[in-house]
């Protein structure tokens, strides 16, 4: 479950996905396949899942400015991303 706490990871409880197992997925690392290379459908996710995985997605494709604060928080990145902004404002000149 190590992989659960990354930006954008959805973690998936057992009983949400009928999986054996409580997993993880990873959006950090996708790929693309051609359906006739699957063999059977294994299981399906619940939509909140799937709303997740989604936000997840866009977060590691940057297509959104952040995530939620609060996960932000958990990884140190808000106050990082606050920094490069200040830094960033104190190299625009003033327009007085």
């Amino acid at each position: 479950m190590r992989l659960a706490a990354a930006p954008g990871n959805v973690r998936v409880t057992r009983r949400a996905s009928g999986l054996p197992r409580d997993s993880v997925v990873n959006v950090s690392q996708l790929i693309t396949l051609d359906k006739s290379v699957l063999r059977e459908k294994v299981s399906r996710l619940p939509a909140e899942s799937l709303r997740e995985v989604e936000v997840g997605i866009k977060l590691v494709l940057a297509v959104v400015k952040c995530a939620p604060a609060a996960r932000l928080n958990a990884y140190g990145l808000a106050s990082k991303r606050r920094a490069k902004r200040r830094q960033a404002d104190s190299l625009v000149p003033s327009s007085s």
